[in-house]
């Protein structure tokens, strides 16, 4: 979570919408299919935010300031996603970054709304203040 915070922060974009790329992307880099945590899926796409290689050269960055710029990485992976969804036109166009970043209208259609559950989940009192 305080991996999207920041990149949302930095990037001016929507930390809930970043986080239902991710969970759709690899269930926030949980996913054991191939491609999440070494390789390529069968697309080519690499690390939890699923990025080509030609979009991770232009978008990717080092999130961490380790030094380096590792798309298997949250540290990177996330902000480089929030870097990429900016230029292709979020915070203000949400549709057309999100189809940018996937071109399928389903796709783009359910990351906006696990966007809005997650954003409302978010304002839900939390179970241990006893509100």
């Amino acid at each position: 979570m305080k991996l999207y915070l920041r990149a949302a922060a930095a990037y001016q974009v929507d930390w809930a919408t970043l986080a239902a790329v991710g969970q759709i992307e690899s269930r926030q880099g949980r996913s054991v299919f191939p491609g999440v945590s070494s390789g390529t899926n069968v697309a080519g796409a690499a690390g939890p935010a699923q990025f080509l290689s030609a979009t991770w050269d232009r978008y990717g960055v080092d999130g961490d300031a380790d030094g380096q710029i590792n798309p298997y990485d949250p540290a990177d992976a996330i902000p480089s996603m929030a870097a990429y969804l900016r230029a292709s036109g979020a915070p203000e166009n949400w549709p057309k970054a999100l189809f940018a970043y996937n071109h399928s209208q389903s796709y783009v259609d359910t990351v906006l709304a696990m966007s809005r559950r997650f954003t409302d989940q978010a304002d839900l009192p939390s179970a241990d203040t006893g509100h």
